[in-house]
């Protein structure tokens, strides 16, 4: 499995072009939020949570990525994933989660799956696996 992550970090570097900049660029390249929506707050709260532990842990990983689930009950596991441009800093990182965070709760509120993907970072949650860990 950490071979999948190490190849997934690498594939990021790549598409983003991996250069060396003096500022994160949050230009917005893409929004995908999911039509459905939950209505229950303890999904609002695990949604939440995911993102929190996005923007906390993303930036100190090895390759700025990370992965993470909330499970609530058998109808319910927020799944979510972070990842930064490889040339980041952590601190930079940070910034870019923080911002891909706003634009996600701005642009996919109470959606039941969403990712906002920056030139310099992407957040993504969902309900379902999405990766190939599960």
């Amino acid at each position: 499995m950490e071979a999948v992550r190490s190849f997934t970090t690498f594939l990021m570097c790549l598409s983003v072009m991996c250069y060396v900049s003096d500022a994160v660029d949050t230009s917005m390249l893409q929004r995908i939020c999911n039509g459905d929506h939950f209505t229950q707050d303890t999904v609002s709260f695990a949604v939440e949570y995911v993102i929190y532990e996005i923007t906390t842990n993303t930036p100190n990983q090895d390759g700025h990525e990370y992965y993470v689930d909330k499970y609530l009950d058998s109808d319910w596991t927020i799944r979510g994933h972070g990842v930064c441009t490889c040339t980041l800093s952590a601190a930079d990182c940070s910034d870019c989660l923080a911002e891909a965070a706003k634009k996600l709760d701005e642009e996919c509120r109470r959606s039941i799956g969403a990712q906002v993907q920056l030139e310099d970072c992407r957040i993504r949650y969902e309900k379902y696996h999405f990766n190939n860990d599960g």
